[in-house]
């Protein structure tokens, strides 16, 4: 049986845990939907627009299209600029993580080594591992 000091006793050690167990975070903020009438606050391509994409050669920037994707290394800042100003979107293709030796940063990136993969038929395009620690680059 058991004694009215020990009832008293297990009932102040369970209120001290428990005052102990509070938590003192705050609450977190509630998440916001945007309603589904409302504009990101990005740039969302329609779902029906003309497209160009053109990776090499002169870029013919009178094309009646409402988007052009194009290479960012091999096309010019003010061609980007002008067809900005046409009202034109532009995508710029980048590879990342990849070693392309004509491109003009290919002297600062990963070299080619024995943990280099190349592409079939890209004979001077490869990519390594971001795994692999021999091919790892510090920044």
């Amino acid at each position: 049986m058991i004694q009215r000091s020990n009832i008293f006793q297990i009932i102040l050690f369970l209120v001290a845990a428990l005052s102990a167990c509070s938590s003192t975070l705050s609450t977190p903020a509630p998440v916001t939907v945007p309603p589904a009438d409302s504009q990101p606050q990005h740039w969302t391509p329609p779902l029906v627009a003309s497209w160009q994409i053109q990776y090499t050669g002169a870029i013919d920037t009178s094309l009646p299209v409402d988007i052009y994707n194009l290479d960012l290394f091999d096309t010019s800042p003010e061609t980007i600029a002008d067809l900005h100003t046409d009202g034109v979107k532009v995508i710029c293709y980048f590879s990342a993580g990849s070693f392309e030796d004509w491109r003009p940063d290919a002297g600062t990136s990963q070299p080619p080594s024995s943990a280099m993969t190349w592409r079939a038929g890209w004979a001077k395009n490869g990519s390594t591992s971001a795994t692999c620690k021999s091919s790892r680059r510090s920044c």
